[in-house]
């Protein structure tokens, strides 16, 4: 039997040793060496290539980050941020994910005493799956401070009779980087609100919308228990909660929930979103499963066909990792399947906010 080959980088000797010890406990992986800081892993790379990276954030000599960039430059191979939660740790793995890192996950939930066997069974799980991940797409690209999109005549596209209330992004592994390639092009006039659902680990979401509002022409939030639906507004789910919504009167509002209630393999979990807003929203919602591992949305979206809502996929050709979509569009779920790149043009058809 075929064991992934994994290189473990990390400055303290004890959670080297941890991860190996973690790793070797499962029989579908193998330690093939370890690295003290970035510029190690870089030798180490080249030198014995491995199948996958596990990496630290912050080292002395050279950082996770800084690695991570010259290795997606020159020598492109995934790479699993593992490190502690730490004062500038939110910004930090933004960056990560931004640069390239195929996931990221905290040493508290996967080591220790403290260690979750959900979170440790995940951790297995990424690392099998990012063995697999397109390389191409998840390489940093350079993105300008604001994307202003030019007014042009749409390619023909066929319409639908739904008049939308809600557009829903569902996504996960890759989600950041194809994000910044849809949610920075909607105009300040687009009048919808946007909710996403990113899996993150907890406490990091709250950076990824600081993030894209700085990059955003609408306003990026995260969600905070009691806010009010409102147009013209980006989202982003907590993660480490589960969100869903309420509806009181003609208003909905957000409700901000632990997950003790739903058990779910993931915070936020787009199944239990997205269930919660085909209560509200029935037909007149429209959900988009774009790049992700595993089919968390899955059961969400059987009820919004049901109920008459949308759903579009991410192309299997565009997406990092084809599994969110793949479960889709093999249940026969998905209205169409568009690339990452058409997906901002096809939302603005499908809501009618093209013909500005």
């Amino acid at each position: 039997m075929y064991k992934i080959k994994v290189l473990i980088v990390d400055d303290s000797a004890f959670s080297r040793q941890s991860l190996r010890t973690l790793l070797e406990s499962s029989n579908e992986f193998e330690v093939i060496g370890i690295a003290r800081d970035g510029e190690e892993a870089i030798e180490k790379v080249k030198r014995i290539k491995p199948d996958v990276v596990t990496m630290d954030i912050e080292m002395k000599k050279m950082s996770g980050i800084e690695a991570l960039k010259v290795l997606m430059k020159d020598k492109p191979i995934p790479v699993v941020m593992v490190s502690d939660y730490v004062a500038k740790g939110e910004k930090n793995v933004i960056e990560a994910l931004q640069n390239g890192a195929v996931e990221c996950f905290l040493k508290g939930d996967i080591l220790g005493s403290q260690a979750k066997p959900r979170s440790i069974q995940i951790f297995f799980e990424r690392l099998k799956q990012a063995v697999g991940v397109n390389l191409e797409l998840i390489k940093p690209k350079p993105m300008s401070e604001k994307i202003v999109v030019p007014k042009r005549t749409p390619a023909p596209m066929y319409s639908v009779q739904n008049e939308f209330q809600m557009v829903f992004i569902g996504c996960s592994t890759g989600g950041p980087n194809a994000l910044r390639e849809i949610l920075p092009k909607f105009p300040s006039t687009f009048k919808l609100p946007i909710l996403v659902a990113q899996h993150m680990p907890k406490g990091f979401t709250a950076s990824l919308a600081k993030s894209f509002n700085k990059t955003c022409q609408l306003p990026v939030r995260e969600v905070k228990n009691g806010d009010k639906v409102e147009g013209g507004i980006v989202y982003i789910a907590p993660s480490g909660f589960q969100t869903v919504l309420q509806k009181k009167g003609a208003d909905v509002f957000f409700v901000i929930e632990e997950n003790n209630k739903y058990k779910a393999a993931y915070t936020p979990c787009v199944d239990v979103t997205l269930n919660s807003l085909v209560s509200i929203y029935k037909n007149k919602l429209l959900t988009l499963i774009m790049t992700g591992m595993g089919h968390d949305g899955l059961e969400g979206c059987r009820k919004a066909k049901k109920s008459g809502g949308y759903i579009v996929t991410q192309s299997k050709e565009s997406c990092v990792v084809y599994g969110m979509p793949r479960s889709v569009d093999e249940e026969g779920l998905s209205n169409e399947k568009v690339d990452l790149y058409s997906l901002y043009d096809r939302v603005m058809h499908l809501t009618g906010m093209d013909k500005g």
